[in-house]
């Protein structure tokens, strides 16, 4: 949904948005609709679009939408890594990992530096649970003022899911 679509009382994009308003914005947390193309994904996990596309030749282009539930090979990071600290790197579920890439079995496995990563698509159905705590600082707010505007979550630390909105 559109931050216009989910504030009426904009009333449309040249709306004015005032600092003592509150603004919904949509989370997109699991199960994330929106298609990908392989330069989105090449800039969420801070990989050069080229060399992605290289570990991915059967994607056409960078711009051409990811089909849901495609398995996409990133290229190898350089260093050796946990399971656990890639999934913390790249956002994602570590059973997400685990799951696409037969040689890991555990969180605590050591990926080699020259392994190529094999993670699910699409992203946002694959991401590691995010919190108020979190979206307070993707967004560059106040952990109080989502609080306050969202009075049904009581706790920064309880986990967002689904299709909830914060303001």
């Amino acid at each position: 949904p559109s931050i216009i679509k989910l504030n009426p009382r904009l009333g449309g994009p040249t709306g004015t948005i005032l600092s003592s308003q509150g603004l919904i914005v949509p989370i997109p947390i699991n199960g994330s609709r929106a298609e990908l193309t392989l330069a989105q994904v090449a800039d969420r996990f801070s990989i050069k679009t080229k060399a992605l596309h290289k570990a991915n030749p059967f994607i056409s282009s960078a711009t051409a939408p990811i089909q849901n539930n495609e398995i996409l090979s990133l290229p190898p990071s350089g260093q050796s890594e946990t399971v656990e600290a890639a999934a913390h790197r790249l956002g994602l579920k570590s059973s997400s990992i685990i799951k696409q890439n037969a040689i890991l079995k555990s969180t605590s496995d050591e990926i080699p530096s020259t392994h190529p990563l094999n993670v699910p698509m699409p992203i946002g159905a694959h991401l590691a649970e995010m919190n108020l705590k979190d979206a307070a600082a993707k967004f560059g707010m106040e952990v109080k003022d989502l609080l306050r505007a969202n009075p049904s979550i009581n706790d920064a630390g309880t986990e967002l899911s689904g299709d909830r909105k914060s303001v």
